[in-house]
Order: C-alpha cells, then structure tokens, then sequence
C-alpha cells in the first residue's frame, strides 16, 4: 500500500469513529457496530440557513449599514449592500456548528435550534446589530443519514438507475460540473435553487483535508470494507423554498415550530421528486413490462443463447436480481420454464454484472429510509 492509500485509510477511518461518535454517543468506535436503535439517532435536521431581513424590520441603528460584509464565530457571514438600486441585508448561520463545533450532525430539536439562534444574534447585538423574527428564511439545508453496508463507489449504477427510473420532474435534471467532477462524492439531483444530494459525509471531509493529490476515485475504493455514512440532503433556495411551503417562511414560524416545518419540507420533496415506495412500485413496474417485450423478442430472434445475449446487453440497465426473477415469472404460462429461466437469468446476470451490488436491494433500504410518513 502505497503512502498516500495509507494515509487516506487512516484519515478515513478517523473521520468515520468521529462520525459514529457524533450521531451515537458511543465511544465504542472500535468495532463500529451500530445500536439497535439506531434509527432513533438518525433524525432529519437543519444544518444552514440564510434570512433575508428587509430595510424596514431592521432597528433604526442598523439601517445606516451599507456594503458591509462581517464574518462571526456564531454566523458565516451577515451582510448588507444595494443590487440594482434594491437594499439588502443576509445573515447565513451553520446552527450545529454554533452548538457542538461542526455540522456533523444536525438540529431538529425547538430548544437547540433556538439556542444556535441566541448565540448569533447575541454577538450581532454587540456589534450594535438587531435582527428581526420577521426575517423571511430564504435558503434551507435539511438532511438524514442513511446507513449502508456498500460503500458509495459501488453505488454509480444505482444512482444512474434512480436518475433514469426513479426520480421525476425537477429532480430528473442534473448538474453536470457536480456529477462530472474528479473527486465527486456523490450524486445530485435538480438544481442549484433545488436540489436533493446523496453524498458521503466522510468523503465529503476529506475533501477540505490537504489530500490534493489523492484521487477518491481509485483510493476510496481501500476502504470498501466499511459501512458508508450516506448523507440524503435537501437544498432550497429564494423562490423554491417559498413554492414547496406555498407561503413564506418567516424565522418567527420556524422558531416556534420547527419540527412541523422540517417534517414537512422533507415530505413534500420526497414525495415530489418520487422517493416514495409507491412510486417505486410503479417504475418497477413500468421497467419490468418493458424489459418483458424486450425479452419475448429476443427469444424469438436468439432461440438458443437469447437469454446470455439479452443479460449482456442489457445488465447495465437492470436493476438487480428482484427485477429478473419478476421477468423471468411472466415470460411464459409454464411453472417448469420460468424456473429454468429464472435461474439461468440469474447465473447470467451474476456473471455479466459489472458491480456486485444489487441496486434493487440498495434503492430499497434508501426509499425506505426516506419514506416514513
């Protein structure tokens, strides 16, 4: 192992004790093993926000800041300026990195995220600077974590197969410099205004590490033995906030109930954009009637070997064994020839697969993972 795959191996397995920490509580990193209940830790939360905070419900004192930019130990950034001949002011908080030092994790509770909230506007306030609960939230990332047994590069194909057979309207576009990049650390879906990520939260870090010359790529591959820390996170902003919730989303509503806003956010877009297991059953569905034609002529062109041509032209396409069992069943009235099918599909397609995950099995503990309500 060369000292750049050692390296990476050791910052990975790092990070990944310091994640099990965060989320679990549990020192007992070593072995890694999840608790039984470990759902129960996995909550949807927030982790940024930014408010746009109109002239008039900014103090009098702060009206006359203009075209400045601060930078804060409890915010990213607040500034204010004109664009076009329009005033404007912005506060961007991380509100888990305001309580525990990094947004590993992140906040659903009402008294923690009010409490990240106080430490912003408290060191605002010495700076001479009010904000308003009027303040209209314009941009919001809520996220979960989706524990899996296959680490994301095994997951290329999965993605490819929920862009084309799963996800729908918006979240069927893609961002090409994100999904095209060298060292991506997953895949998004929809648009910068509005977007759903699933991405590697360990990778993720890495990144901002001095690793410049590791390509993740080839060397995450060396630690394909761990279980994958998969972040699902949903990215709103300006408008795509406001239609989602069909109102504006005033500081003051999240304030005093923020879990309903969270919980409903997040059920609107799962179910938009189609990760829900009814819709999977019904692109299951769709995919099965249309790889059974597919299957029926070939047959009929490749009476002898059709069935070793049909699997390697079109593995790449399948979703995993679920899928060839349910075409195998209605190829054919006889009980006797869809089990002599069903197993050489079978035999064939574990031969041909490029990956040896099942992207049936996979997009299945994601969906459910995410479709709760």
């Amino acid at each position: 192992m060369s000292n750049y795959e050692e390296l990476f191996r050791k910052k990975y397995v790092e990070e990944q004790k310091k994640i099990y920490l965060e989320l679990f509580g549990s020192e007992n990193t070593k072995t890694l093993e999840l608790p039984k209940n470990y759902r129960e830790y996995l909550k949807i939360g927030i982790d940024r926000l930014s408010l746009d905070i109109k002239y008039n419900d900014l103090k009098e004192s702060t009206r006359d800041l203009k075209n400045i930019r601060i930078q804060g130990e409890f915010f990213n950034f607040f500034k204010t300026g004109k664009f076009k001949g329009n005033f404007y002011c912005k506060l961007d908080i991380n509100l888990p990195r305001n309580l525990y030092g990094t947004n590993i994790k992140n906040v659903r509770d009402k008294k923690l995220i009010i409490k990240s909230f106080s430490k912003a506007f408290d060191e605002l306030k010495d700076m001479g600077i009010i904000i308003s609960k009027k303040s209209i939230v314009e941009y919001m990332e809520i996220n979960k974590y989706i524990i899996l047994d296959e680490p994301i590069h095994k997951m290329e194909q999965t993605f490819t197969i929920i862009r084309k057979n799963i996800v729908k309207g918006h979240f069927s576009r893609e961002d090409r410099h994100y999904n095209r990049s060298k060292n991506k650390t997953g895949a998004m879906f929809g648009t910068i205004n509005k977007s759903i990520t699933f991405y590697s939260k360990i990778l993720e870090i890495l990144k901002l590490e001095n690793l410049d010359d590791i390509s993740f790529v080839s060397l995450r591959k060396i630690v394909s033995k761990f279980k994958e820390f998969l972040r699902f996170e949903i990215k709103l902003k300006n408008n795509s906030l406001e239609n989602v919730l069909s109102r504006k989303l005033t500081l003051e509503e999240l304030l005093e109930s923020p879990e309903d806003v969270i919980d409903e956010i997040f059920e609107k877009i799962v179910i938009e954009s189609g990760f829900t297991e009814e819709s999977l059953e019904v692109n299951l569905d769709k995919s099965v009637k249309m790889f059974l034609r597919i299957f029926k002529r070939y047959k009929r062109v490749h009476e002898r070997s059709f069935i070793l041509r049909f699997v390697k032209d079109y593995s790449c396409k399948l979703w995993g064994g679920e899928q060839l069992e349910m075409i195998a069943n209605q190829s054919s009235d006889s009980k006797f020839v869809r089990r002599d099918r069903k197993r050489s599909l079978k035999k064939e397609f574990k031969a041909t697969k490029d990956s040896e995950i099942d992207c049936m099995d996979c997009i299945k503990k994601v969906i459910k993972d995410l479709d709760f309500f």
